[in-house]
């Protein structure tokens, strides 16, 4: 068993009107989206904690509805996570998942009668394991005192036809292809597949640093970035980041949780 230290911060950016992101922080959603958001906690993966963060999209405030309602549902959900066995999770968050699309895209056909949906990245402790999961292009990245490593590869269409060979690395990058999601919650139940886990379950060590964030960050900083400072020992990691991606432009919402394996 391991003690953890999380933070999470969420931030409307310089451009936007609204913040659509949310999060789940071990029981705690977002108290106000229209304010910036800080808190930490200490807590034990012997308790299964569950972390997660929802990037919302859709016109008007309905990525703001959406991401919400991810984080809402999630709270229904959570004490079935953490009661099942390891080898039980994933079919505990493929119901999660099947609950929190479907709900959300009734919602955007009742209100709207078009898209809308929300990403999520999601990490879930159990005892010295985590289990990822994530949909759309949140990201999960783990810097393991010696490198940095992303546990995702981004739902888009632009990572779509890198992946076929229709576009080099530099041009996906480059392509406005990168901001059109293949899979998020919200989706048309004729067009969704529930995704499997991120990858198989991680064991984990003292040292060990997670982070889940949205696009506001890493539009904004480049693993790289992303690498120095995590690697730097710094009591405030998270608040660099963060700031990072403000001084940046701060283009878009940015929420991300950095969990410490203590």
């Amino acid at each position: 068993m391991y003690k953890l230290h999380a933070t999470v911060l969420s931030d409307q950016g310089k451009v936007r009107t609204n913040n659509e992101d949310n999060f789940y922080f071990n029981g705690k959603t977002h108290p106000d989206v229209s304010a910036p958001c800080h808190l930490t906690e200490k807590c034990s993966t012997r308790k299964h904690p569950v972390f997660a963060i929802f990037d919302g999209m859709g016109g008007e405030s309905y990525g703001e509805v959406a991401s919400g309602l991810a984080a809402k549902t999630l709270q229904r959900h959570e004490n079935a996570m953490k009661h099942c066995k390891g080898d039980e999770l994933e079919e505990t968050v493929r119901q999660f998942v099947a609950d929190a699309n479907q709900t959300i895209y009734t919602m955007a056909k009742k209100l709207q009668g078009g898209n809308s949906g929300t990403t999520m990245a999601m990490l879930c402790f159990q005892g010295n394991m985590v289990y990822p999961f994530y949909i759309g292009d949140s990201r999960i990245y783990l810097y393991n005192g010696t490198d940095l490593y992303r546990l995702t590869s981004d739902h888009t269409l632009a990572n779509h036809k890198l992946k076929t060979g229709i576009y080099t690395k530099e041009e996906a990058e480059l392509s406005s292809d990168r901001n059109k999601l293949t899979q998020f919650l919200g989706s048309d139940l004729k067009h969704f597949s529930l995704p499997k886990a991120a990858q198989p379950p991680l064991r984990i060590y003292s040292g060990y640093r997670f982070l889940l964030c949205s696009d506001g960050l890493t539009d904004m900083c480049d693993d790289l970035t992303i690498y120095r400072v995590l690697s730097s020992e710094q009591p405030n990691m998270a608040q660099q980041l963060l700031t990072l991606a403000l001084d940046a432009g701060g283009v878009d919402n940015t929420t991300l949780i950095l969990i410490e394996v203590l």
